[in-house]
């Protein structure tokens, strides 16, 4: 069901090309079913335009707006917050690695009776490690928090750059939205044009039916682009948390943020490590690593050390030192190397594939930026020009009298065509833009 704006402008389409029956001029009942079909537009246009101008106002977002929500959306927060849950537990690590062991062992003589008597045996024993294990379980900690917050800063980029481009998307389909209602207005003209034409037997009727179907195509994708707006603005809202605000609006300019020269910019872009995605796939390499050599301490020799006391049943005590090595079986140690070194590699690849496409991503950011401002640059300076001034001297033509209002309107046209090319070379620029402007922020 489209909404009352949309019904509304549709309804005006309709009313200003007039009905079939008037248009063609076929028979003298039609005039009295295009007056009755008038007023049911009359009434249609009441009721919806009504429900129109009750409806709350539109939520203008501006492009700082837009990514500085997107920074704190659920996806970019929760990032944050398991990184912060992760350095609480990580805390509570010890400095000190090792198991200690108590043992009490109570009992007694029961024969012969003469010999009856309470005896005891406690021991407490403390087993460590000689190569540090808790300093490496240390170290695998902290490089597990290191991808964690690369990681976190990865996702909040992901979201700011999504924000980024849906907010830019928005600002260009409402402005082509108001071109291609201009667009309908000349076909309307394009219509009467025509259809007077055929009335005064200058033009054939089959000129009237294709410009009815010229109407009919501009309207169909009118429709089409709302549908489209309306994508835009439910992803935009989502993307900044806020997915009941189905009524967003782009306020403000589009960015045009300070880049370097392009010598400068493609160097400091094609450092591709310093990207978050990279450098969290590189940290977990190292975290790979780090776990490796956790799990290999805790499989190596343990020392053990502890005492131990006996009470006999003649009330003697015995005082025992224990000194020992502990070893791990070859079994348990080989599966453990195996399991870590498949993490290791894994991990590697897919620092290599990360990298790979961080390289093919910049490559994409610096080609459409040259692309967006070549195709800018011949649209202002040629493109748009060229249609204003055909444009111009048509319409003095008609006021002379020297050119019919055909040609004219398709000037018309054709001009509006070049404007909706001007919104889009200027979106294309800022979204290219962008993008190198927001990984150069991270970079630094």
């Amino acid at each position: 069901m489209p909404s009352g704006a949309a019904f509304s402008a549709t309804m005006i389409s309709i009313w200003r090309a007039g009905t079939p029956y008037a248009l063609a001029g076929r028979r003298t009942g039609g005039m009295l079913v295009d007056t009755v079909v008038r007023v049911l537009l009359f009434a249609c246009l009441a009721v919806f335009g009504s429900r129109t101008a009750r409806a709350e106002p539109a939520r203008a977002i501006t492009f700082d707006e837009a990514i500085g929500l997107a920074a704190r959306s659920p996806e970019a927060s929760g990032a944050a917050e398991r990184l912060a849950a992760r350095r609480r537990g990580d805390r509570r690590i010890g400095r000190w690695a090792g198991t200690t062991q108590a043992t009490f062992m109570p009992g007694g003589i029961v024969s012969p009776p003469s010999s009856r008597g309470f005896e005891m045996q406690a021991n407490a024993t403390h087993t460590w490690s000689p190569v540090r294990t808790a300093a490496r379980t240390r170290s695998a900690a902290r490089a597990e928090r290191a991808t964690l917050g690369a990681r976190a800063r990865a996702e909040a980029l992901r979201e700011r750059i999504e924000a980024a481009r849906l907010w830019i998307e928005l600002f260009a389909v409402e402005r082509q939205r108001r071109l291609l209602d201009e667009r309908v207005a000349v076909a309307q003209a394009r219509v009467r044009a025509t259809v007077a034409a055929v009335e005064h037997g200058v033009a054939r009727r089959i000129d009237a039916d294709l410009a009815r179907a010229e109407h009919a195509a501009l309207a169909s994708e009118a429709l089409e682009l709302e549908g489209r707006q309306a994508e835009i603005v439910r992803r935009l809202a989502e993307a900044i948390g806020r997915p009941e605000r189905l009524d967003l609006v782009a306020s403000g300019p589009l960015p045009a943020p300070n880049l370097p020269p392009d010598s400068t910019l493609r160097g400091m872009l094609r450092e591709v490590d310093a990207l978050p995605e990279v450098a969290a796939s590189r940290i977990a390499v190292t975290a790979a690593r780090a776990r490796r050599a956790e799990a290999r301490a805790r499989t190596m020799p343990q020392l053990v050390a502890g005492a131990q006391v006996e009470r006999s049943a003649a009330d003697d005590w015995t005082l025992y030192g224990i000194v020992g090595v502990q070893f791990a079986g070859t079994t348990s140690r080989g599966r453990t190397d195996a399991t870590y070194e498949e993490a290791i590699a894994a991990a590697t690849n897919d620092l290599e594939r990360v990298r790979v496409a961080a390289r093919a991503e910049i490559e994409r950011i610096l080609h459409d930026l040259d692309h967006a401002r070549r195709t800018l640059t011949l649209v202002e300076d040629h493109l748009l020009p060229a249609a204003t001034d055909l444009r111009a001297r048509l319409e003095r033509a008609v006021a002379r009298g020297e050119e019919t209002i055909h040609p004219l309107l398709d000037a018309r046209m054709r001009e509006i065509e070049a404007r909706t090319a001007h919104i889009r070379a200027r979106a294309d620029l800022a979204w290219a833009s962008v993008r190198a402007w927001l990984l150069l922020q991270e970079m630094r």
